[in-house]
């Protein structure tokens, strides 16, 4: 292979031969950048942006967790009654009537057949204000956009 690129060159004249390493001068510091600097910088650029994304984010979940904290260690008084009356009327309050309410030891059961979910969600966020954690919440969607629903509450404490 070797003697045969030797051949091929000493075959060209002078000037091809002056002619070809300027291109070879011009050709590796272009292929050098476009084929390794730049693909380098670009990963690195990439990364860097993934990890002040990544921060972001972090920063974003803290301040939310210590949101949360605040408003967990806020001084919530429960209200007085059964826990599934004040279940129903703070539902009823947000504007979800309960298709049942059913009391179960120390929690109440709200069941609902059709629920916006951004309210929905957003009510059920709330319940910490009142007094109210939520044990367990159960949601499947139905054909118009809405959810069916069942929420099981306690009282804080």
């Amino acid at each position: 292979m070797i003697d045969a690129v030797l051949t091929w060159w000493r075959q060209r004249t002078t000037r091809e031969q002056r002619l070809l390493w300027l291109l070879i001068v011009i050709a590796v510091p272009i292929l050098l950048w476009f084929g390794v600097v730049r693909p380098i910088g670009i990963g690195w650029q990439a990364a860097l942006d993934r990890r002040n994304t990544a921060e972001r984010d972090l920063n974003d979940v803290r301040a939310l967790a210590e949101e949360i904290a605040r408003e967990s260690r806020a001084d919530v008084r429960p209200s007085p009654g059964p826990l599934a009356d004040t279940a129903k009327a703070a539902s009823e309050a947000a504007g979800f009537t309960p298709l049942r309410v059913e009391t179960q030891g120390e929690t109440a059961v709200l069941s609902y057949e059709a629920v916006k979910p951004q309210a929905f969600f957003a009510w059920v966020a709330g319940l910490g204000k009142r007094g109210l954690v939520v044990e367990r919440l159960n949601a499947h969607p139905n054909a118009d956009r809405t959810l069916a629903a069942s929420i099981t509450l306690r009282r804080r404490g």
